[in-house]
């Protein structure tokens, strides 16, 4: 029997109360959005982002005693990580004037990790807790002035080997079955032992060389993200005013401040009579990283860090080097170069910081598009003759003009709309960003004509990273891209993401990565993500304005793919 009137379906009203819920919230209406997000949990108790909305929703009303059930619930379904939901708890207790229930489970957070101390530490949720025993030594909230030199570094040290173990991710060296879980360079005894000999010789060091002991410390764990970031002291704001870089021959300058413009293109040999290979050897100890790859495309810029060197033994002192160059005609010459305060980080300044003179900008010929407009985070342009779209993506964020969502529309548009034989996708200078940005441009290379052998390719090279090395396994495992260039600088599998916080003494930003990213399948244990075409940069291949990878995709791919 049929009826012509529709009959209406349980699920309607739901949606319809969720929707309504969402929009109230949206509107900043939390109490009517509490109501309303109470009904949805009722009617769907078992999904936990429904809870943690209900839990702000309460929350932002002012309704603290409310919210603590619903962010409970959260908590048991793991609407988000542990440490997360414990810290709103806390701060919904300390809202509710339960200090010793908000104490509780800020000490709860924080063993478990919390990502953000630095908001923490500022948080006006938590006021009411600021009085309480124990506060300021969780959070590492110090009256510095109060400190001895030697207490303060102590305490720092404390609090940094306290937080390897709360934040970092699986620390120390373990194995599960036959898998490697970490590639530290210390079990936890023996880390926690080398704290013990620092702590005992900070007395008799001096404020570079603890912190280049910091560094060796967490560079023990193993992890790339996992580092040492600067702060507001000297040491790390004094840099040579000069970018290097590593080729297969050797180290260049290829940037340069005008005051000197002509290294431009040196190669430099020694530094102090120390020769490089051996500077690099020696400060390689005090480089996070997730490989050696990595460490070739981020060496040559710590390189700048003369403090750093100086206190390692290498240079004769803190504020200058003589370089023991090769100029571009083949000519030895020596060289003073003096340390400035303004650029102490160009690691993001592509191709380099404003002002300074680029190699490939003196060169004869033109530079390849590898070279071009490497500040911009994507751009495409298209060769009718070789019928090839070349993609440079450089960085995952969203521009000021065009997100990722949509320049992804709009290259796929255009592949669809054009007769368009490969597509060229280089990452070798993409360091990172926000890896749930990549989706929609994936999903899009994924669904496009060209994901076929021998018609797209992936370039890659050691400062592939982070973010950006996720990407690229998601490329490699979701599409038949054939990968160009040198080894990755991270992992396919491997802790990341980056929430800076201050050491309380010394005011030194470190970082502990806390999230594991399994870009490739579960049991990939691979250093890095290898190209299928290796092709080595050199530096006569720079000078000639030629780009080796390229080369290898317009000239070799369709024959060492075996296929057209």
């Amino acid at each position: 029997m049929t009826t012509a009137t529709a009959t209406a379906r349980p699920t309607d009203n739901f949606t319809s109360t969720l929707r309504s819920a969402q929009k109230a919230y949206d509107r900043q209406e939390y109490h009517l959005a509490a109501l309303l997000y109470e009904v949805v949990v009722r009617d769907n108790p078992v999904n936990p982002d429904y809870w943690r909305s209900l839990a702000a929703a309460h929350y932002l009303a002012g309704e603290y005693r409310e919210s603590i059930p619903a962010y409970e619930m959260a908590l048991q379904l793991r609407q988000d990580q542990p440490a997360a939901i414990a810290y709103f708890l806390a701060r919904a207790y300390a809202k509710a004037g339960d200090a010793a229930s908000g104490m509780r489970w800020l000490r709860q957070a924080m063993q478990w990790g919390y990502a953000n101390l630095e908001d923490a530490r500022s948080d006006d949720g938590l006021s009411s807790l600021r009085n309480q025993p124990g506060f300021n030594d969780l959070l590492g909230i110090v009256d510095a002035a109060r400190m001895t030199r030697a207490q303060g570094w102590r305490y720092d040290l404390a609090f940094l080997a306290r937080w390897a173990k709360a934040k970092a991710y699986h620390p120390f060296r373990t194995e599960t079955g036959d898998r490697l879980v970490s590639n530290a360079i210390y079990t936890e005894p023996e880390f926690d032992a080398q704290v013990r000999l620092l702590n005992r010789d900070i007395p008799s060091m001096s404020d570079v060389e603890i912190e280049l002991a910091m560094m060796r410390l967490l560079q023990s764990l193993g992890d790339g993200h996992t580092e040492l970031g600067g702060g507001p002291r000297p040491e790390y704001a004094r840099t040579l005013p000069l970018k290097f870089e590593r080729f297969q021959e050797g180290l260049f300058v290829t940037a340069v401040d005008p005051a000197y413009r002509s290294l431009l293109g040196a190669q430099v040999l020694e530094m102090d009579n120390h020769g490089i290979a051996g500077i690099m050897a020696l400060a390689a100890p005090y480089i996070s990283r997730d490989n050696d790859y990595w460490l070739s495309a981020i060496e040559p810029y710590r390189l700048r860090a003369i403090p750093f060197l100086h206190a390692l033994g290498m240079t004769t002192f803190d504020d200058r080097v003589r370089l023991r160059v090769r100029s571009l005609d083949g000519r030895l010459s020596d060289v003073s170069v003096r340390t400035t305060l303004d650029h102490p980080d160009i690691w993001n300044d592509l191709p380099s910081p404003q002002g300074w003179i680029n190699l490939y900008e003196v060169l004869a010929k033109s530079p390849p598009s590898y070279l071009t407009h490497t500040n911009q985070p994507y751009w495409f342009t298209y060769d009718p003759s070789q019928k090839v779209v070349y993609f440079q993506y450089n960085k995952i964020v969203n521009a000021s003009t065009e997100g990722i969502a949509a320049f992804a529309a709009r290259l796929g548009s255009f592949l669809a709309s054009h007769d368009v034989d490969k597509l060229v996708i280089d990452m070798r200078w993409n360091n990172g960003g926000d890896t749930f940005l990549n989706q929609p441009l994936l999903r899009m290379v994924a669904n496009a004509a060209v994901n076929r052998p021998g018609h797209l390719f992936i370039i890659i090279g050691s400062r592939t990273f982070s973010a950006g090395v996720n990407a690229a396994a998601y490329f490699q495992r979701d599409t038949h891209a054939l990968f160009v260039g040198e080894p990755t600088g991270g992992k396919p599998n491997s802790p990341g993401d980056e929430t800076f916080f201050t050491l309380p003494y010394s005011k030194i930003a470190v970082n502990f990565s806390h999230v594991y990213w399994e870009s490739g399948w579960p049991y990939d244990a691979r250093w890095s993500i290898s190209p299928d075409i290796y092709t080595p940069r050199t530096f006569a291949q720079y000078l000639a304005g030629d780009d080796p990878a390229m080369d290898a995709v317009l000239g070799l791919a369709d024959e060492l793919t075996g296929q057209t």
